[in-house]
């Protein structure tokens, strides 16, 4: 499943569709910024993919602008929950920012090294 979701005002998960690769991971596209004026939605979308497949959870988060540490807390949670099923979180992409926040908070580790290209706007 690939599900894009855009982080602004109101707006719900768009862009649901099947891909071949849903069999073995599921992929959420994440857009612009998170923080705790949207934590809640995001921890819903998650949930819900969580609950509707099967296999890893993969966050695409190239087009995020900016995440906060309600955002890490709710990539936290998702890791817990997915570890309890052997299932797992990757993270994509991130920004230098991103990236440098994860490493803070010792989730580095959930970022997919092979699916992380060098963006140089972004740096």
């Amino acid at each position: 499943m690939t599900v894009a979701f855009d982080a602004g005002p109101g707006v719900p998960p768009v862009g649901n569709g099947a891909t071949p690769a849903s069999l073995a991971q599921q992929i959420l596209s994440l857009h612009g910024e998170y923080d705790t004026a949207n934590a809640l939605a995001l921890h819903s979308l998650i949930g819900s993919s969580i609950a509707d497949g099967g296999g890893d959870l993969v966050l695409e988060l190239g087009e995020v602008e900016f995440m906060d540490a309600s955002t890490i807390a709710v990539l936290a949670d998702t890791n817990t929950t997915l570890r309890r099923s052997a299932r797992a979180l990757r993270l994509r992409s991130p920004s230098t920012m991103g990236r440098r926040l994860l490493e803070i908070c010792s989730l580095d580790h959930l970022i997919d090294p092979i699916s992380d290209p060098i963006v140089p706007s972004r740096r």
